[in-house]
């Protein structure tokens, strides 16, 4: 069964999916979920929340402000501490919800989402335990000269009163995207087929954001159970990256794949939907 609910973050109404099992008896663990860089709610965490359903475990799947069916404006705008502020949001009506026990929740995220869950997972005791896909350290450097030049432009721009631009999310190899490498076209196409809320396309703005944002420093302060799964040969998220900014965390488990950044899920979805489901269930 899924509930839709609505809760407030950072002023703006935001809308989620409750994903709740059947014929529930007795307070249950949740783990919330968000999409990563553009994404929204319908696209990849269906499969994980769905898992999770038959082990007992609700999911509260949300879209950020300005995404998907939250409200917010401009449209397609990534902003950092609204994102937060919308995981700080769910755990609130998490813990307000009798329905759910407050001393088993959760939290997931992949790319982007699963920098922010090791941020607040960081941040916030609610959390009990974390799972991060591929999680967001820092931007990718091959990212940084190629795009740079259009982000301070728009910067510009805006700074004198144009309109802002916006950059597709995610292209072919060789085209000017947030992303071109590591599958990101073929994936889109293949993950947007059952997400019409979904648009190809962020603000520029919100790729200045992204250059200034780092989650290392927030990983190290980690004291709960956390698992990440890592693709070898990613060039958005490399392992390297990521391993290098979890090592002084106790006990952490990591899976990996001798994948890229999307094929780990178009090569490897169900394996770490079952380590999801797995994870959740012996740590909640």
């Amino acid at each position: 069964m899924i509930e839709k609910i609505h809760v407030m973050a950072n002023g703006v109404k935001i809308v989620g999916d409750l994903y709740l099992p059947e014929g529930n008896q007795g307070k249950i663990p949740a783990v919330i979920m968000a999409p990563g860089f553009g994404g929204v709610k319908e696209m990849l965490i269906p499969y994980y929340a769905k898992a999770l359903l038959k082990k007992n475990i609700a999911t509260l799947a949300i879209d950020y402000p300005n995404f998907g069916e939250s409200e917010g404006k401009p449209r397609q705008h990534i902003d950092i501490k609204s994102h937060h502020a919308s995981y700080y949001s769910a755990l609130d009506y998490l813990v307000s919800d009798t329905r759910f026990d407050s001393n088993r929740l959760g939290i997931w995220g992949s790319s982007l989402s699963g920098g922010h869950s090791l941020v607040v997972a960081a941040t916030d005791n609610r959390v009990k335990s974390i799972l991060a896909i591929i999680p967001y350290i820092s931007p990718p450097l091959q990212a940084v000269p190629a795009l740079a030049g259009k982000v301070f432009l728009d910067l510009f721009l805006r700074k004198i009163g144009f309109k802002g631009g916006v950059l597709p999310i995610a292209g072919r190899p060789g085209e000017m995207a947030a992303m071109n490498t590591d599958g990101a076209w073929e994936w889109m196409q293949e993950m947007t087929s059952e997400s019409p809320n979904f648009e190809n396309y962020v603000t520029l703005a919100s790729l200045l954001q992204m250059t200034f944002y780092r989650t290392s420093s927030y990983a190290k302060k980690i004291k709960r159970p956390l698992k990440v799964i890592l693709a070898i040969e990613d060039t958005i998220t490399p392992a390297k990256l990521v391993k290098k900014a979890i090592e002084k965390i106790p006990n952490v488990a990591i899976e990996e794949y001798q994948e890229t950044h999307f094929e780990l899920f178009r090569e490897h979805l169900n394996s770490t939907v079952e380590s999801t489901a797995l994870w959740f269930s012996e740590t909640l």
